[in-house]
Formats: C-alpha cells, sequence, structure tokens
C-alpha cells in the first residue's frame, strides 16, 4: 500500500514472534525483500541504536499491555503510528496527532497514516520534541518514587 509511493522505503522488523515465517514468506512472495530486513531480536544498548536510526516507529499491536517498546521509541524522539490498543490509549492520550493512532487491524488507515509522517517532516519534527518531552513522566527515578510513595501510604493506613 505503501511501497508503489515510496519505492525507496525501507521497513526493518525488530522481534520475534510467531508470525515472523508468515511475514518473511509475505515479503519473499511480493519481492519486496529490497524494501524489508528481518533483524530478529534485539536487546540492551543496541536496540536504541534502531530508534535513533528511524524516521517512524509503526507498532501494529492489537493488544499490548504497556508499551515498553514505544516509551522506548519515546525517549528516542521516534514519531510513532500504529494501532490504538490499551497501551496507547493509557501512554499516548495527549499525542498532537491522534489520527496517527488508529483503530486496530484497519490497515488503510495505518498506511494513510505512515504516509502521512513520510511527507510530513514538519510533523514528525514536532511529534519527535513532543515524545522526548513526555517520556519523562517515565523515568525509572519518577516511576521509583512514585511507588515508594505509595507503599508508605499504604503503610501509615
Amino acid at each position: 500500500k505503501i511501497i508503489k509511493k515510496f519505492p525507496k522505503l525501507k521497513l526493518i522488523f525488530v522481534g520475534k514472534g510467531e508470525y515472523k515465517k508468515s511475514l518473511e514468506n509475505y515479503v519473499k512472495d511480493r519481492n519486496l525483500e529490497s524494501n524489508v530486513a528481518f533483524e530478529g531480536e534485539i536487546i540492551g544498548q543496541e536496540r536504541v541504536k534502531y530508534y535513533q536510526q528511524a524516521d517512524i516507529f509503526c507498532a501494529p499491536y492489537s493488544d499490548e499491555a504497556f508499551g515498553i517498546t514505544v516509551l522506548e521509541a519515546m525517549a528516542t524522539g521516534t514519531p510513532i503510528v500504529g494501532f490504538n490498543n490499551s497501551a496507547f490509549k493509557e501512554i499516548l492520550k495527549d499525542y498532537p496527532y491522534p489520527d496517527l493512532l488508529v483503530k486496530s487491524k484497519d490497515i488503510d488507515k495505518l498506511a494513510q497514516a505512515i504516509k502521512k509522517l513520510i511527507e510530513g517532516k514538519n510533523i514528525r519534527q514536532k511529534i519527535s520534541s513532543w515524545l522526548i518531552k513526555e517520556s519523562k513522566k517515565y523515568s525509572w527515578e519518577k516511576i521509583a518514587k512514585e511507588t515508594e510513595e505509595f507503599y508508605y501510604e499504604v503503610l501509615s493506613s
């Protein structure tokens, strides 16, 4: 849906999962190998490099309990597009472009959202600034302090 308009587009899959083999077959059957790479599971500091090199983080998760990958993308300022699951509704509730978070499994709307980000460098820059600022709400120090305060509150009552 996107590659026809943007033939130089590169999609990099990071991670592993039950759909990897079928996705690889899909890519091969449609001769998209020059546009799609499967990197497998990447952990630690190496993973940060992928976010930093990306123009867009596409997260087509239909059910994500709490989006650690979303927080990682936020911390690097990588604009996010994906399905509006429960994690997104919580973490990205004030996202400056909510139309980039589309109804689950709506592939056409997801493709439109990706195109909007590809074509909108100014939009990506605005989102990037917002994401970095917003990600500070989820720092380990802040979460640890809030958790500690909650424990003291429970213990004192």
